[in-house]
């Protein structure tokens, strides 16, 4: 709650305070002995944490910032074996990572790559689409809900 609160006050353009909750809660991480991590486990604290964290700086326009801290979250999220086929969780998790990312990539001018993780996305939202046959809105909705709201300013973490 604490870095997801971080959100709204950057929002209110109270940045500085957002910065603070984003800390405290990396601080409440080491603490607890959660992270720093060379693996996170997709929707953990240590993931809302980190994409908070990138989500911030992408908000703030700090985007080589920004894009490193996305490329860190693939990174420590693949590590943690993701199994994208057969996982729904997994999927979505990696998916918002890669969409999340290519918007900064957009903004800071690499449309190539941002094309390159947006395929990606599609391709595995597609896949769960014909997995799972009987529902494939509420498919779409759990993949694209990160995709319905401008990046900089949703709660998704």
């Amino acid at each position: 709650m604490l870095v997801a609160s971080s959100y709204a006050l950057r929002w209110t353009g109270q940045v500085d305070e957002a910065k603070r909750r984003i800390d405290k809660g990396f601080q409440l991480l080491r603490d607890a002995e959660v992270y720093p991590a060379d693996k996170i486990e997709p929707m953990s604290e240590a993931d809302h944490a980190l994409r908070a964290s990138a989500d911030f700086f992408a908000g703030t326009h700090q985007y080589s910032q920004a894009i490193g801290e996305y490329q860190e979250i693939q990174k420590k999220l693949m590590a943690w074996k993701l199994d994208l086929d057969n996982d729904l969780r997994d999927a979505v998790c990696i998916s918002r990572a890669w969409v999340a990312l290519a918007e900064v990539l957009r903004q800071a001018g690499r449309a190539d790559k941002a094309a390159e993780l947006e395929a990606r996305s599609k391709a595995l939202l597609e896949y769960w689409t014909q997995k799972l046959p009987n529902n494939p809105r509420g498919i779409r909705e759990v993949f694209l809900l990160h995709i319905d709201q401008p990046h900089q300013s949703k709660l998704h973490g």
